[in-house]
């Protein structure tokens, strides 16, 4: 087995934390009034931590896509593929369960069938899109891999450029100016992007301070004026940008935010632990969030923003307790 990667291993443990911090935010943001200054802050904070799960898929990029590993198909559906759907089963059975057991979901719809129905409709809990999208990435590896074996750097990064510029940049112009563009690559989605972008930048063909800097400055300055006017947008547009992992600030502010971590090249204990626990955590942090917020157990309401990152840090621990824990038992830690 190879050694574990300190950098790639720092990028997955923050972008955890952020994850949670996203949606925590996400959950309690709304119990502020539209016109206090606490809900502009807690809405432009829950924005600026979209760079999280983008920097997720770029570290599986600058693995799976290494030349130096043997992944193809049997491995991906042997190792990979499996992870996914049985932990989209299983977590979709236990998500079914919290919500009847708070009061969220009818018993009645607990059957075999829409269980079935939820795992296949993605109708379940709205993060675990994340293991759909995860899915379909791993299928797409192998087809990639060869490119990035063979293609010369500036090949590579000719693709990064197209990509951007189709998927990113150009729609996010299109959606402005609320028309269709004739110039468009069929590809659907921004993710096989960031697989490529972790790839390349992991690869250290460019490291630039200056890149890094404007990136993480024009992702803050940039998220946090589009967030203060879709405030106002009362058609939604600009809310509908922001939300998307293709908003071009969002793109160049995990561009960023990925070089920036990896120079910390060093083995921090906590933070290795909480990457080894990731994936337990980004699948369990709802259930507590659901009952401090949903339930409204607990109400930032009247004490403030900072507030908000104590619940975060709550569900956070928790999550993070639970996961250690079902991690000691081997079936269960071979899914999560």
């Amino acid at each position: 087995m190879p050694e574990r990667d300190h950098r790639l291993s720092n990028i997955r443990a923050i972008s955890c934390i952020a994850v949670v911090i996203l949606h925590t935010f996400f959950a309690c943001f709304g119990v502020f009034d539209t016109t206090d200054l606490q809900y502009k802050s807690s809405l432009i904070i829950r924005n600026l931590m979209y760079w999280a799960v983008p920097c997720f898929i770029m570290v599986t990029g600058a693995l799976l896509l290494d030349p130096k590993r043997s992944i193809g198909y049997p491995k991906i559906f042997k190792k990979y593929i499996p992870r996914m759907v049985i932990s989209l089963i299983v977590f979709t059975i236990i998500f079914k369960i919290t919500d009847i057991i708070l009061g969220l979901a009818d018993p009645g719809l607990a059957s075999l069938k829409d269980i079935c129905r939820e795992v296949v409709t993605g109708q379940g809990w709205n993060h675990m899109w994340y293991l759909y999208t995860m899915t379909a990435l791993y299928l797409l590896i192998p087809l990639v891999r060869p490119f990035i074996k063979h293609a010369p750097r500036k090949e590579i990064l000719t693709v990064i450029v197209i990509l951007t510029l189709f998927l990113s940049v150009i729609s996010f112009i299109t959606d402005i100016l609320n028309t269709n563009s004739g110039f468009y690559i069929p590809v659907y989605t921004i993710y096989p992007l960031y697989l490529i972008l972790g790839y390349y930048v992991y690869g250290n063909y460019f490291d630039s301070q200056s890149i890094v800097l404007l990136s993480i400055f024009g992702f803050i300055v940039g998220m946090s004026a589009f967030t203060l006017l879709s405030l106002n947008d009362e058609s939604l547009v600009l809310k509908g940008l922001i939300n998307n992992y293709s908003f071009p600030l969002t793109l160049f502010g995990a561009l960023g935010l990925f070089m920036l971590i990896m120079k910390l090249n060093k083995k921090i204990r906590i933070l290795e632990f909480i990457d080894q626990n990731s994936f337990g955590i980004y699948l369990i942090h709802m259930i507590p969030l659901k009952v401090f917020c949903i339930k409204q157990i607990i109400n930032p309401y009247g004490i403030g923003t900072w507030f908000v990152f104590v619940v975060a840090a709550g569900v956070f621990v928790i999550s993070l307790i639970i996961t250690a824990l079902l991690r000691k038992i081997p079936l269960i830690r071979k899914i999560l």
